[in-house]
């Protein structure tokens, strides 16, 4: 019952939220014959494909998308002709300030576990929603033979394709949208990416995606965005560094002294790029990841990140958890000196784990005494005899495997035991230290819910004070499934000859950050009103409430989408009465 009154009101105030400013009705007719449009949700794990049938009770919906201020925020939508068309084309209007990116979701053939898995299954290829494009043309796809053919040629060229191999150099994706052909009863899905600056007006957006077939207006589908009147922060740790709950910070010194300021510790975020070019760090920033760089890159971190330097400094060089040769000390402190030449106080260095633990320890310590963090695989041996200079720590991480119970304990591949609750967490915690999780789960599972599941709500409520994704590309082969025996291309970009095309499961990364960044909010501005109890005891409960909403949360069976637009409901209440 609690748990049911619980639900109620916050579909309340979901609703209080959000209904200041009704939507109001469009004078002009939404799409017209031949096409019907539907709203999809590619984000939860829903497949849209050419065949895919129209849903009766969804034609031409409204594409309705709530966001604060300083995030992204993406959408998918289909559509479905009636009659075949070579080129049709799609624009959006009365969205003034707002980013927009449309793109293609372009189903191509691969293995039949890509959806699930980085492993191989048996039997033949299927088709799979994944690649995002602007260019369909880019990507073609073969029915009878159940293969792909890339493009090779550059712009300006004969148009020039190939089979997906070892080596081969596929053209770069376009720009924009370029207009796209439809089959007579062909469903094409679509993808939306909103950038909602900072100084983005607040309010209702009525925003429109207009449609244009073979040079026929055909109509628009409807897009209502609605701006929140708040700024969202960087995520934050969810409990260590909070002022309010961290007993080490608040009571620092002689008690009752209480710290002021803003001392909360920051989510850390951060991954390998696929390589040292622009576009590859174009595309982290985009997604709020920080690069994890070589050693050899500290000779022109300019050449990096250009006049914009990071606020946390990864330098890795090799990123495996498998104990190796002893550690060269000297030459980890002399990186490690090096890093922080470059002015960024917060610098990590990683110390590769070794079975010779008096080597590793030594590496641990001529790290630590640079000033530098010693960044390095931390287990029960770690913490008990070398957590003093273990000043950022991480571990393997795992999806949970068995429902919502955080006391699970599953195992990898390689039988790594796991546990799936706050235990390891909180021991360095105790020690004012933040703990970081190692996604251990390859990329190659297509489904963009997993994703966003794992490295969003599991991440952040579990407490983990970031994650580290420690490969974007597969290394030798990303473009073919059939490189290794064992497994799939294990793939969140796939590398053109200048850039990289994205993919659902990459967006489920990024609607993972901006998922993180919303709990976080609500966790801050759910804090400051418990703590306002002398001034108005209600905006304490309104801050009660929240936390027990968050307690409640299970990654594993609550949909994220529905998180998110919760998240920012109680945002919009919490600030408002904070305030």
């Amino acid at each position: 019952m609690k748990n049911i009154l619980a639900l109620f009101c916050l579909l309340s105030l979901s609703a209080s939220a959000f209904a200041a400013e009704p939507a109001k009705p469009q004078a002009t007719p939404p799409l017209r014959r031949p096409l019907v449009g539907w709203r999809t949700w590619a984000s939860a794990g829903e497949r849209t494909f050419p065949n895919s049938p129209l849903p009766n009770d969804r034609t031409n919906a409204v594409i309705a998308v709530v966001s604060a201020r300083n995030s992204k925020a993406a959408a998918t939508f289909a559509l479905r002709s009636s009659t075949a068309m070579a080129a049709v084309s799609m624009a959006t209007e009365g969205l003034d300030g707002i980013g927009t990116d449309l793109r293609l979701v372009k189903c191509w053939y691969q293995d039949g576990n890509a959806w699930f898995s980085m492993l191989h299954a048996p039997g033949d290829p299927v088709l799979v929603p994944e690649l995002l494009l602007h260019d369909d043309s880019l990507v073609k796809t073969d029915p009878e033979s159940k293969s792909n053919l890339l493009r090779t040629s550059a712009d300006g060229e004969e148009p020039a394709y190939a089979a997906p191999a070892t080596g081969i150099v596929v053209a770069d994706d376009a720009d924009r949208l370029l207009p796209f052909p439809i089959a007579a009863g062909e469903t094409r899905e679509l993808h939306i990416l909103l950038d909602i600056p900072a100084d983005a007006k607040p309010g209702l957006f009525h925003g429109r995606i207009a449609v244009t077939g073979d040079g026929t207006a055909l109509g628009h589908l409807d897009l209502n965005l609605r701006v929140l009147d708040y700024v969202l922060p960087d995520a934050t740790s969810r409990f260590l560094g909070n002022k309010h709950t961290d007993g080490r910070k608040v009571f620092a010194g002689r008690p009752p002294a209480l710290v002021t300021g803003d001392v909360y510790e920051p989510y850390s975020a951060a991954a390998v790029p696929p390589a040292r070019n622009p576009a590859a760090f174009s595309i982290l920033a985009s997604c709020g990841l920080t690069p994890i760089l070589p050693s050899a890159a500290l000779d022109d971190l300019s050449a990096v990140f250009g006049s914009h330097l990071p606020k946390t400094l990864w330098v890795a060089d090799g990123l495996s958890a498998v104990p190796g040769p002893a550690p060269d000390a000297a030459a980890l402190a002399a990186t490690s000196k090096k890093a922080l030449a470059s002015g960024i106080a917060d610098t990590r260095v990683f110390v590769p784990s070794s079975a010779d633990g008096g080597a590793f320890a030594a590496a641990l310590d001529a790290v630590d005494a640079t000033g530098a963090k010693a960044w390095a695989f931390a287990d029960d041996k770690v913490f008990r005899e070398m957590a003093d200079v273990v000043t950022s720590p991480m571990r393997h991480g795992l999806p949970q495997e068995n429902g919502d119970d955080k006391h699970t304990v599953s195992a990898d591949a390689s039988g790594y035991t796991e546990y799936s609750d706050t235990r390891p967490i909180e021991r360095w915690h105790s020690l004012a230290t933040p703990f970081l999780l190692y996604v251990s789960y390859d990329a190659g599972v297509e489904n963009p819910d997993v994703w966003r599941r794992h490295l969003g709500l599991e991440c952040y409520l579990l407490g983990y004070d970031g994650f580290i994704l420690p490969s974007l590309v597969e290394k030798d082969s990303p473009w073919t499934e059939n490189a290794s025996k064992t497994h799939r291309s294990r793939s969140f970009l796939y590398p053109t000859r200048t850039g990289y095309i994205q993919t659902l499961a990459w967006q489920g990364v990024l609607d993972a950050v901006v998922d993180a960044k919303c709990l976080s909010a609500v966790n801050r501005l759910a804090c400051e009103a418990r703590y306002l109890a002398e001034k108005d005891n209600r905006i304490a409960i309104e801050g009660r409430k929240a936390l027990s909403w968050m307690e409640w949360l299970r990654p594993k069976v609550y949909d994220p989408e529905a998180v998110r637009l919760d998240s920012l409901a109680w945002i919009d209440k919490l600030d408002a009465v904070v305030r």
